[in-house]
Formats: C-alpha cells, structure tokens, sequence
C-alpha cells in the first residue's frame, strides 16, 4: 500500500471540510495538517482547476464545494 503523504492528507482535509463546513482556506488546511500554507493553496488551486471547488472571484481566498464536488458526494452518500 502506498503511504499517504502530507498533500494527500490535505487534500483529504479539504475534502471533509468543504463537505463538513460549506467553506475552507488554505490557512484552515494548514493548520489542520502538517503542510505550509503554500503548499495548502497549491492543493486548493488545483482541486479548483480540475472542478471540485470554486471562489467568488481570483482574489478570494476561500474556497467553497462546486457542483461538481456536490454530485460526487451525493452520489458517494447513495
């Protein structure tokens, strides 16, 4: 089995967060996980570029669940 590294246990955090909350920020997954703040807005960015979170706009830092990431779940709940 391959170990799960400290991006992984992020993206699991933001993940269960976005789910949990509604909302998450880099800051939040950093302080939650062994990762740099930058290293957590790296993940978020691209969790947004393959569709599973959205901003209002760029300049927001608070990412929140897309329609996308809201089907996966529900159809994970199923």
């Amino acid at each position: 089995m391959e170990e799960i590294t400290p991006r992984d246990d992020a993206w699991d955090t933001a993940l269960y967060t976005i789910a949990k909350e509604g909302s998450i920020t880099s800051t939040e997954i950093a302080r939650q996980t062994d990762i740099s703040t930058k290293t957590a807005n790296r993940v978020l960015k691209s969790m947004e570029a393959m569709g599973y979170v959205e901003r209002e706009t760029n300049r927001h830092h608070t990412f929140y669940p897309s329609d996308r990431l809201e089907l996966v779940c529900a159809f994970m709940s199923e």
